[in-house]
């Protein structure tokens, strides 16, 4: 009986040399497993190509609002409309055929009279100016007429006659057609 406790107590005890604890097992176990773990496969050491990391690009979010999508849509092509009842369909086809007809002589004669309209305004624009070149005309004449007058005055000073009442009579014919022409201002051009 004494052998079987001997025994037990011999194998169920930890062997450790003399001097070393318990602890120290633990930690060089825990040494053992971390090496094994870090081990790193062989890479050769002279290969030329570099490694490179493969990244992958993120896409960029646009914060801006996106615009709905924009959807062609064809023109609505006017359908025939049915008939009202007892109105046969030959005879409504009729019907559209001559209101084409009649949009396509409106737009004829709005075109003729667009062109008519166009021609008298052009006409009338050359009637203003030939209205502007006969007022023109009538204030040079007038205004010769003036120049005329201060002529004479002019001949009557020079030959030094004692005549007041005909440089009289000129002075005021002169201012007269002044006036006349100052008040009445002509359009020039």
């Amino acid at each position: 009986m004494l052998f079987f406790v001997f025994f037990i107590t011999v194998f169920s005890a930890d062997v450790t040399p003399a001097g070393q604890s318990q602890n120290t097992t633990l930690s060089n176990s825990t040494k053992l497993t971390n090496e094994t773990n870090t081990t790193l496969p062989n890479i050769p050491q002279n290969t030329t190509t570099p490694i490179t990391p493969t990244t992958i690009p993120v896409p960029q979010v646009n914060k801006t609002k996106l615009n709905p999508p924009q959807f062609v849509t064809e023109p609505k092509v006017k359908s025939l409309e049915l008939p009202p009842k007892g109105v046969p369909m030959a005879q409504a086809i009729r019907g559209v055929m001559q209101q084409k007809q009649l949009n396509q002589q409106k737009k004829i004669v709005q075109n003729e009279t667009n062109k008519v309209e166009k021609k008298a305004k052009e006409d009338n624009t050359k009637n203003l100016e030939h209205k502007k070149l006969v007022k023109k005309l009538k204030s040079a004449k007038k205004h010769n007429k003036i120049l005329e007058q201060k002529l004479k005055l002019a001949k009557l000073s020079q030959k030094n006659e004692n005549d007041e009442e005909q440089k009289s009579k000129l002075r005021n014919k002169i201012k007269s057609l002044y006036t006349e022409m100052t008040t009445k201002k002509p359009i020039l051009l």
